[in-house]
Order: structure tokens, then sequence, then C-alpha cells
């Protein structure tokens, strides 16, 4: 049975980056309901979940899909009064830049955004970086 583009994609995000070696060791998996409110983190997690589709006139017979995935990074950070998290924020644009040019089941990465670096809130209250990156991917077909 066919998956969904999104399903395709995604999994092909999650097998990209469980394959990379980066600062920090970390698991990865695709999501369609997050679940943030888990016991406390050991390593770094990455969650991918699709967030969302589009669908442009691209040509007279092609249109453009744009996908959307929204990848949450979640570390564990020593607690102190004034938490030093630039390893966390290099993982972070480590995970980024490692997608970065990177084809996904025919579809390409056309960047990444992120309203914030880090949530305040959840790095005091439970010592954890958590930011959160929209990713979008193109395909025409």
């Amino acid at each position: 049975m066919p998956n969904a583009r999104e399903t395709d994609i995604g999994n092909a995000i999650v097998t990209h980056l469980n394959a990379q070696s980066l600062s920090k060791s970390f698991s990865c998996k695709l999501d369609y309901l997050p679940d943030f409110e888990r016991e406390d983190l050991q390593t770094a997690e990455l969650s991918v979940f699709p967030a969302g589709k589009a669908i442009t006139f691209a040509n007279r017979k092609d249109n453009q899909y744009i996908y959307t995935f929204n990848l949450v990074i979640r570390c564990p950070v020593a607690t102190a009064k004034e938490p030093d998290i630039s390893s966390e924020m290099y993982f972070a644009e480590e995970v980024i830049e490692s997608l970065d040019r990177v084809q996904m089941s025919n579809a390409v990465f056309t960047g990444a955004q992120t309203a914030s670096m880090y949530d305040l809130e959840i790095l005091n209250e439970r010592n954890e970086y958590l930011a959160v990156f929209s990713i979008t991917y193109l395909e025409i077909k």
C-alpha cells in the first residue's frame, strides 16, 4: 500500500538525520501526534511531524507541492542558575545544516525557520533546550 507523500518525505528526513554524526548523540523519529510531556531526557531527541501542504500551479502540466514539517529538537541541560545552552544551539544548527540542499524522496529542501531559538519556560522549568523549526520541501509534478 503506498504512503502519502508527507509520510515518504518524513521517513526520508528521519532516516537521513539518524545517519548523521553530529556533536550530540540523539534519536530521531516521525510522529503524527507529538508528545513532549515525557520523562526526563537522557539524550537529545528529534521529532519530525507533517505540518502542512500547499499546491500551486507551476506550469501547463505540473503543479508545485510545498510540504511543511515541524522539527522539534529537545536536549537535556545541566541544572544551573544561568545555564549555558551554546552547545545545544550549535547542535540545532548542525541538524538544520545537515538537511540543507538534500533531496528527500524527490522533494528538495527549501528552507528552515523558527520563531524562537529556544523555549525559555521549558529551559527554566524542566532544564531542557527546546526548539521547533519549520522545514519546507518542494516537489514539482
